[in-house]
C-alpha cells in the first residue's frame, strides 16, 4: 500500500500553519499548538524503522512436510511482498493425494528444507521460528511410556490387624505403597515389596487402608502430528523426559549446516498429565514433608482444610517442576543452540506468570469471541516484570467461520492484543500450498486463511503496515505501569476439589472466581496502569528511591487484592520492601493465614509475628489505615483512596466510553497507544497523567503524523486534543521538556451536509476467480452479486468502480470522501493519484487533489472468498482432502458452505463528499441526517446482532430504524410470555455529534398493548412485569389509549408509580417515534413523538442506557425514578432547534468568548454557507467583519454576561477587523 502520509503538506491545509507561530506569540489563555522552539530528535517525530520483528509474523503449517524449494521460495517472496516479517514452521498432517511428497520430520531431507527456508528468509529480510516438534504438544515416536504424559493410578486395599496383603504389586512401577491405620499410624511399605510382588508385612492391630500409587500413560498422543512426528505426548513435569526428548533434536541439528531459526516454540498446554515418576521426590524436596504421609488427603479423604492444604502443596510442586525442570531444560537447550524460546504457558496447571517468564518471548492468544485483555496481561506482565522485550500473540484462531473473516476483524483483534500488552503479532495463519494445488489450495482448520489464495490477501499489506507501525512504537518503548498487582494464587490452589488446576485463556473462571479479577477490572476501567506479579517474581524485587525495582523496571506501589492466604516468605518480602521505602497497599484487609501443610504451627507463628510488626492507624477523612514501616508504608483499605493518598494518578482518558490505552516510556517522553472501542467518536481534550510540554499524533493506519493541539485547563493541567472515530486507534507521543517542530495535525470536522456523488458508475472486474465476471454500468450502487450475473454471484476478488464528477459548488476548507458501506476493502485513487487502502470503518479518505471539474474517481473493492467457497460446496467439488481432522467448521463439525447466504460484495455506498473544516473546540454544528421509514432490509454478515430478552403479553410490534444514510433494522414480535428481541446493526454504524437516530413503532395488535422499547419491562393493562434484564424504560399503550412512560433503575425495579402519562388518546395503528440527536460528546437529546405530539426527555444516563440496547455503550449508567421521571446527573441541554439564541460570540459553545472562538473565526474568514460553529455569528451565511464585531463586543464574556448582538457600528467593525487582521497577517 502506498503510504498516504503527507507530513510536509498537512500543516498547510486550510492555512493551519498560522496557528503555531501566532498562538505562541499571543499566548492566549493557555491554548497552543506545539510551537517552533526546540527541534526534537528526528527519530522522535517520525516512525521508528520497520524491522522484521515489528512486522506481523504468521504460523506456517507444512502439511505432510510436503515442501519443495521452488514453492518455499515463491511463498516466502509473497509473504515478504505483502509486508510480513517472518514465519513460524509447524509441520502437521498431510493432504491426500500427495503422499509421495511427504517428508519425515527431522530427516536429512526435512533438515535440508529447513536450511533452504532459513537461508531464503534471510535473503528476503524475514525471520523464521519453528515448533520443537510437530502439531502440538511436545511428543513423538521417541517418547517412552515412562517419559510420556502420565495419569496417576491410585488404589486402596483394606487390611485388618494381623492380616497380610492379598494383592501383589509391581516392584518396578510402584511409586508408593503406604498403610494408614484408623489410629493415625503411617507405615511405608514400598521397600517391602518382594520380587514376586508380595509384600513383607503383616498389619498391626487395628483397621488399615493401604494406598498404592503408580502411573500409566494417559493415552494422550501428539495432536495433528506430521509424518515422522506421531507418538505419545511428553510428560510436562519431568526434566528427565524433556532431556530425553531433546536427544532427537540434538542429533538432527548435529548434521545441520544452515543458519539457525530465530526461535523454538512451545504451544499452549493441552497435556492431561497429573503425575510424574519424580513427583514424590520433588515434592519432598520442595515442600519439606513426604507426600506419602498424606496420600489419603491427596485423594480426598480427611478434613476439607487438610485436603485443600495438601492439594495446594501438590499444585505448587507441579508448577515449580514445569518451571524449574521441564521448561528450564528446554529453554537451556534452545539457548545453547543460539536461539530464543517462544512459549504459550496458558492452559498449564501452574503459575503461568512464572512459566511465561521462563521463555524469551511469552505468547498469549485469544479465541473467537473469548477475548479478555485482563487475561492477555498475564503474558505481558511476565515480560514486563522479568525484562522480556517481546510479547507475542497467536492472532486469528477461529476469528469467525472460515472465509468470513475480514481485514477489519483482524485489525480490531490486533488492537485488543496491543491493549493487553502484546507487541509481536503472529497470524494464525497460513498454510504452505504448492502452486499446482487447485483453489483454495491446502488449508488448515482453526485459522484465518491469511494466504495469497484468499481474496483478502490483495489488501492485506494495509493491515500489515498498520500492525508494523503500531508494533514499531510498542517495541521501542519501555512498559510504564505504576502498579504491581500481586496474584494470590495460594487462595486458588487452596481447594479441596480436583487435582491439577488448568489456567486457560478460553475458560477463564479460574480468574473471575478470584478477587484479583474484580480489582484488575476496576483498575483497568479507571485508567490505572498495572502488571501482575507472582510470589517468585516478588521475591526478586528490591527498592529504588521509594519505588519497587524488578528486573524489568520500577513500579510506584505493590497492590495486594483481598486474600486469605499468603506464603510467609511473601509477607516477609512485602514488609521488608516497605521498610526500605516502598508503598504496599492491601485491598480491604491483611491476609489471615499461610497456605500448605508443612510445619504449619511454626509458619503460622512467624506469619502472625510479621503482621504484628504492622501497627496501622486510621488516615483522617479516608477509608484507610496506614502503618509506617521503616522508610515506607503499608496502606490497608479502599484501593482508590490508597492510590490517591500515594499520589498515583489514573489516566482519565478512559472516561470516554470505549477508550482504552497502553502507555510506554521512552527517553524524553511517553507513547500512548489509544484505541476507541466505544460506539461513538472520541473528539475531546484529554488530560494525561504524565508531564507534557508538547505532543505528536501518529496514525498507524495511514502513517500520518502531526503536532497535537495542547492547552492548559482550569486546573493548569496540560490537555491534548484527540479525535478517534469508533474502531480507530492513535499513537499520542508526548515530550516532557521539548517543544517539537512538526507539521500541524488537521482536526477536520464536518462543516455542512454531505453531497452524494451521483452518475454512472463503470464496474470492471480486475482480479480474482473462478473467472472474471463481465463489466457493467450502474447509477445505483449495490452488491455485485445482485446484477443477475451468475459469475459475479460466486466471484471472489476485486472490481474497479470508476466515475467522473465535478466538485460541488462552494469552497470548504477540505473535502473528505466517504465510501459508505464497503464489502470489504477498498483502494482509492482520484485523478490518477492513489489515496490509500481502506480496510475498516470509517471508509473515508481526505481528498487533496479535487478539481473543480472533470474528476475521475476509481475505487477497487475486494470482497471475501465466502461466495466462491459456497459455490464449490454447492457444486460438490472435492477440495477438503486432508488427513486427521480434515477441515471442520467453527463448531468442529463437517464443513459445508453450500447453504450459506450469498454475501454482499463490492461498493454499496452511498459515496459522499463531506465538506470539512478544522475545528479546535471539540464542538461543531450538527448535521441532521434525513431519515426515511422503511419496512425491511436485506441482512448479511455485515450486520452486528445484539439480543436481549423481554417479556410481553401477545404484543406484536414492529420497529423500523434508519440512521446516517444506512439501514438498521430492529424488529420485535412477541407472541409468548417470553419473546426475543433482536437488534441488528451494520458493523460500520456509529453515532457522531449532529447525527440523529429515529425509531418508528406502530401498535399492531388489537389489544392495544405495546411492549417496551429498550429493555425488559412490559406494561399490560395497568401492570408492570420487570425482569432482571430490565434497562431503562418502557412505552405502553394501555387500555385507555394513554401512552405511558415507565422508568426503571436498570435492575428491573419499577412500579406503576414510576411513570408519566403522555396526554392524548392514542389508538391502535398510531405511530410512536423516538428520535435521538447527539448534541455534544456526552449528551444525547431524546424526544418522543406520538401522533404528532412531541415530548422531550434529556439526560446522559437515560441516553446511555438507550445506546446500550443498541450495543453502542457498555457502561454502568443508572437512573432512578420515584413517582416521576428523574435521572442521576440530569442534564437539561439546549435543543438544537433552539440554537438561534446561543451566547453571542461563543462560537465553540463552551460558555466563554475567548481566543478559541477568535481562532475559529479567523480560520474560516471569508467562508460562505457557513454555520455558527464556523464563525457566522450573525447568521447571514458569511464569516466577515460583522461577525468579528460581535466577537469583539463580547470578548472574555462568560455565560450570563454576554451582551446582545451589537449593531455593526464603525468602531465595532474596526475592532473586529483588527482582531482578525492580527491573525491574517500571520499567514492565513
Amino acid at each position: 500500500m502506498k503510504d498516504t502520509s503527507r507530513d510536509g503538506q498537512r500543516g498547510r491545509l486550510n492555512g493551519v500553519h498560522w496557528i503555531v507561530p501566532l498562538l505562541s506569540l499571543l499566548t492566549l489563555g493557555g491554548f497552543a499548538f506545539a510551537a517552533h522552539n526546540v527541534r526534537a530528535a528526528e527519530t522522535s517525530t517520525t516512525w521508528p524503522e520497520m524491522t522484521a520483528e515489528s512486522r506481523p509474523w504468521t504460523y506456517w503449517w507444512w502439511m505432510g512436510s510436503a515442501v519443495d524449494e521452488a514453492n518455499l521460495t515463491r511463498q516466502l517472496e509473497a509473504y515478504q511482498a505483502a509486508g510480513l516479517g517472518g514465519v513460524h514452521i509447524v509441520p502437521i498432517y498431510g493432504a491426500k493425494g500427495y503422499e509421495d511428497r511427504f517428508i519425515d520430520y527431522l530427516s536429512p531431507t526435512w533438515m535440508d528444507r529447513l536450511r533452504h527456508t532459513v537461508v531464503e528468509a534471510g535473503r528476503l529480510g524475514l525471520g523464521v521460528d519453528m515448533t520443537t516438534g510437530t502439531g502440538w504438544n511436545f511428543g513423538g515416536p521417541t517418547v517412552t511410556a515412562n517419559d510420556a504424559d502420565a495419569a496417576v493410578v491410585h488404589n486402596v486395599d483394606q487390611v485388618a490387624g494381623g492380616q497380610t496383603l492379598g494383592t501383589t504389586f509391581n516392584p518396578v512401577s510402584t511409586q508408593a505403597l503406604v498403610a494408614y491405620s484408623d489410629a493415625g499410624a503411617v507405615v511405608e511399605l514400598t521397600s517391602l515389596i518382594r520380587p514376586d510382588g508380595s509384600v513383607d508385612w503383616a498389619a498391626p492391630p487395628g483397621s488399615w487402608n493401604v494406598h498404592h500409587v503408580s502411573q500409566k500413560f494417559s493415552g494422550r498422543n501428539v495432536e495433528r502430528a506430521a509424518p515422522g512426528g506421531a507418538g505419545r505426548m511428553l510428560n510436562p513435569f519431568s526434566g528427565t523426559a524433556m532431556t530425553n526428548y531433546l536427544v532427537r533434536f540434538e542429533d538432527a541439528f548435529a548434521g545441520y549446516s544452515g543458519p539457525m531459526p530465530r526461535a523454538m516454540y512451545c504451544d499452549s498446554y493441552e497435556y492431561i498429565s497429573n503425575w510424574s515418576p519424580d513427583l514424590l521426590a520433588e515434592f519432598e524436596q520442595r515442600r519439606g514433608y513426604r507426600l506419602q504421609t498424606q496420600l489419603p488427603a491427596l485423594f480426598d479423604a480427611g478434613s476439607t482444610d487438610t485436603v485443600a492444604r495438601v492439594k495446594s502443596d501438590y499444585r505448587r510442586t507441579i508448577s515449580e517442576m514445569m518451571t524449574d525442570n521441564s521448561i528450564a531444560t528446554w529453554t537451556a537447550w534452545v539457548g545453547d543452540k543460539g536461539m530464543q524460546t517462544r512459549y504459550q504457558a496458558h492452559g498449564a496447571p501452574g503459575n503461568i506468570l512464572d512459566l511465561y517468564a521462563a521463555a524469551d518471548i511469552p505468547e498469549t492468544e485469544m479465541f473467537n469471541k473469548k477475548r479478555d485483555v485482563l487475561i492477555a496481561k498475564f503474558a505481558s506482565s511476565a515480560a514486563h516484570v522479568m525484562d522480556r522485550r517481546l510479547v507475542s500473540a497467536e492472532t486469528g484462531t477461529w476469528l469467525k467461520e472460515h472465509f468470513n473473516e475480514t481485514l477489519s476483524d483482524v485489525k480490531y483483534l490486533a488492537d485488543e492484543m496491543f491493549l493487553g500488552g502484546v507487541n509481536h503479532i503472529f497470524y494464525h495463519g497460513t498454510c504452505y500450498s504448492p502452486e499446482e494445488a487447485p483453489w483454495p489450495g491446502w488449508v488448515f482448520y482453526a485459522s484465518t486463511q491469511m494466504n495469497p489464495r484468499n481474496a483478502i490477501w490483495r489488501d492485506v499489506p494495509a493491515l500489515n503496515d498498520y500492525i508494523a507501525r503500531t508494533q514499531s512504537i510498542l517495541q521501542s518503548g519501555r512498559p510504564d505501569n505504576d502498579l504491581l498487582v500481586y496474584w494470590p494464587i495460594s487462595d486458588q490452589w487452596h481447594d479441596a476439589s480436583g487435582m491439577q488446576q488448568h489456567v486457560e485463556v478460553v475458560s477463564n473462571d479460574w480468574f473471575y472466581d478470584q478477587s484479583i479479577a474484580g480489582l484488575a477490572g476496576h483498575l483497568w476501567s479507571r485508567g490505572y496502569t498495572f502488571d501482575y506479579v507472582s510470589d517468585r517474581q516478588l521475591g526478586e524485587a528490591t527498592t529504588s528511591s521509594g519505588n519497587i525495582a524488578v528486573p524489568g523496571g520500577d513500579y510506584r506501589a505493590i497492590l495486594v487484592p483481598r486474600c486469605n492466604l499468603m506464603p510467609e516468605e511473601t509477607l516477609r518480602q512485602l514488609v521488608d520492601l516497605a521498610s526500605r521505602g516502598a508503598t504496599v497497599i492491601f485491598q480491604t484487609s491483611l491476609p489471615n493465614d499461610v497456605p500448605g501443610l508443612a510445619d504449619l504451627t511454626r509458619r503460622r507463628s512467624e506469619f502472625g509475628n510479621l503482621l504484628g510488626t504492622l501497627e496501622p492507624t486510621p488516615v483522617p477523612g479516608q477509608p484507610l489505615q496506614q502503618a509506617n514501616v521503616g522508610q515506607g508504608r503499608v496502606l490497608i483499605g479502599d484501593v482508590e483512596s490508597a492510590l490517591g493518598h500515594s499520589g498515583i494518578q489514573r489516566e482519565s482518558l478512559v472516561d470516554h466510553t470505549g477508550a482504552e490505552f497502553v502507555r510506554l516510556a521512552r527517553d524524553g517522553g511517553h507513547d500512548y497507544f489509544i484505541a476507541n472501542q466505544g460506539g461513538f467518536p472520541m473528539y475531546k481534550w484529554i488530560t494525561l497523567a504524565t508531564p507534557i510540554q508538547s505532543a505528536l499524533l501518529m496514525d498507524p493506519m495511514t502513517g500520518q503524523t502531526g503536532a497535537a493541539a495542547i492547552r492548559l485547563n482550569d486546573q493548569q493541567q496540560t490537555e491534548v486534543l484527540v479525535h478517534l472515530e469508533h474502531g480507530q486507534s492513535m499513537i499520542v507521543r508526548t515530550f516532557t521538556d521539548q517543544q517539537i517542530e512538526a507539521p500541524v495535525w488537521s482536526y477536520l470536522r464536518p462543516s455542512g451536509n454531505p453531497v452524494t456523488i451521483d452518475g454512472t458508475w463503470h464496474v470492471d472486474f480486475v482480479d480474482g476467480g473462478p473467472v472474471l465476471p463481465g463489466s457493467f454500468q450502474t447509477s445505483q450502487l449495490g452488491s455485485w452479486t445482485k446484477t443477475g450475473d451468475a459469475e459475479a454471484e460466486r466471484f471472489a476478488g476485486t472490481a474497479r468502480y470508476s466515475i467522473a464528477f465535478d466538485a460541488p459548488p462552494g469552497s470548504p476548507g477540505q473535502w473528505v470522501l466517504d465510501l459508505g458501506r464497503v464489502a470489504e476493502s477498498a483502494r482509492v485513487s482520484l485523478n490518477g493519484e492513489a489515496l490509500g487502502t481502506l480496510i475498516a470503518t470509517p471508509y473515508r479518505v481526505v481528498l487533496e487533489n479535487l478539481r473543480p471539474t472533470g474528476n475521475v474517481l476509481e475505487i477497487e473493492v475486494t470482497n471475501l472468498s465466502a461466495n466462491r467457497v459456497r459455490d464449490l460446496d454447492r457444486r460438490g467439488v472435492a477440495w477438503k482432502n486432508f488427513y486427521d481432522i480434515n477441515f471442520v467448521n467453527i463448531n468442529y463439525q463437517s464443513f459445508d458452505a453450500s447453504n450459506w447466504p450469498i454475501r454482499d460484495s463490492g461498493l454499496l455506498g452511498p459515496v459522499r463528499l463531506w465538506p470539512m473544516a478544522i475545528n479546535l473546540s471539540g464542538h461543531w454544528e450538527p448535521t441532521v441526517i434525513s431519515i426515511d421509514d422503511f419496512s425491511s432490509t436485506t441482512l448479511d454478515s455485515h450486520w452486528r446482532q445484539s439480543t436481549v430478552l423481554t417479556q410481553g403479553a401477545g404484543a406484536t410490534v414492529r420497529y423500523d430504524v434508519t440512521t446516517n444514510g444506512g439501514e438498521v433494522t430492529w424488529r420485535y414480535t412477541g407472541a409468548n410470555d417470553k419473546a426475543q428481541q433482536t437488534v441488528l446493526l451494520r458493523d460500520d454504524f456509529s453515532l457522531q455529534v449532529g447525527d440523529a437516530l429515529e425509531v418508528t413503532m406502530r401498535i399492531l395488535d388489537p389489544s392495544g398493548t405495546l411492549a417496551q422499547v429498550f429493555g425488559g419491562l412490559a406494561v399490560d393493562g395497568g401492570s408492570v412485569t420487570p425482569t432482571n434484564r430490565s434497562k431503562l424504560f418502557a412505552i405502553s399503550a394501555e387500555a385507555s389509549g394513554t401512552i405511558v412512560l415507565v422508568v426503571g433503575d436498570g435492575n428491573g425495579d419499577a412500579t406503576l408509580s414510576d411513570r408519566v402519562s403522555l396526554p392524548g388518546n392514542y389508538a391502535n395503528g398510531d405511530s410512536i417515534n423516538l428520535r435521538l440527536t447527539v448534541t455534544d460528546l456526552n449528551t444525547v437529546q431524546a424526544s418522543y413523538s406520538v401522533d404528532g405530539d412531541t415530548f422531550v426527555i434529556l439526560g446522559s444516563p437515560h441516553v446511555l442506557e438507550t445506546l446500550a440496547a443498541f450495543g453502542l455503550y457498555n457502561g454502568n449508567a443508572r437512573s432512578t425514578a420515584t413517582g416521576s421521571i428523574a435521572f442521576d446527573d440530569l442534564r437539561i441541554i439546549r435543543l438544537w432547534d433552539d440554537t438561534s439564541n446561543p451566547m453571542p460570540g461563543d462560537i465553540d459553545l463552551n460558555g466563554r468568548v475567548d481566543e478559541r472562538d477568535m481562532a475559529i473565526l479567523a480560520q474560516n474568514w471569508g467562508a460562505t454557507n457557513a454555520s455558527w460553529t464556523r464563525g457566522d455569528l450573525n447568521r447571514d451565511g458569511r464569516v466577515d467583519a460583522r461577525d468579528a464585531s460581535i466577537l469583539a463586543a463580547n470578548w472574555q464574556a462568560t455565560t450570563g454576561e454576554a451582551a446582545s448582538v451589537p449593531e455593526s457600528s464603525a468602531m465595532a467593525l474596526i475592532a473586529g477587523a483588527a482582531i482578525v487582521g492580527a491573525f491574517l497577517s500571520r499567514g492565513i
